[in-house]
């Protein structure tokens, strides 16, 4: 029954800052009014600040604003939380950004459905979560050669180029072991 409906006529209250422009505008919700009010969420996560600051008296007092102007420049980026700034990297951050952009769209019909929302969310989420592992796995290689490294350093240059395959670095002319091991 649900399905049946596209806009729903209603006084709704809450902070103006999270209501969708339209609605203000026609006093109109729909399930994209939800959207967009999910959007003006996203970025106060991402930003690590409110939708309103009461104290700001300039155009930087609503974060869509600001976000908007941010965007139009091209630093986006700037706006991102310092306590996650540096965690994020950014092929995840650029779909988080894209998809909660999309959600302040003032048009209703360029906004995203929520189902769209949560795949690009998940989408991030999963960029993330393959780079966390990836660092953690290069950790635990790069443990793994300094193990290596510390077991072969007693080892003569000759002795190492003698282990190495034909085609290692150890077996080219530029390489310290190959010197010398030509040279013995």
């Amino acid at each position: 029954m649900y399905n049946e409906f596209y806009f729903v006529v209603d006084y709704a209250s809450g902070t103006p800052s999270y209501c969708d422009p339209l609605y203000m505008e026609r006093r109109f919700l729909t399930k994209e009014s939800d959207i967009y009010s999910l959007g003006v969420v996203l970025f106060e996560m991402m930003c690590g600040r409110l939708a309103i600051l009461k104290d700001h008296k300039d155009e930087h007092r609503t974060l869509v604003s600001l976000v908007k102007q941010y965007y139009k420049e091209g630093k986006l980026n700037e706006l991102v939380f310092e306590g996650i700034r540096d965690k994020v990297v950014p092929k995840p951050l650029i779909t988080f950004q894209t998809i909660a952009y999309r959600c302040l769209s003032v048009e209703r019909e360029e906004r995203p459905t929520a189902r769209e929302v949560a795949l690009q969310l998940k989408r991030a989420l999963d960029f993330q979560e393959d780079f966390e592992i990836r660092v953690a796995k290069l950790q635990s290689d790069y443990k793994e050669i300094m193990r290596m490294l510390n077991v072969y350093s007693n080892t003569s240059q000759k002795d190492l180029y003698h282990m190495s395959p034909k085609e290692s670095y150890f077996k080219t002319e530029k390489c310290a072991c190959h010197k010398a091991a030509m040279e013995k």
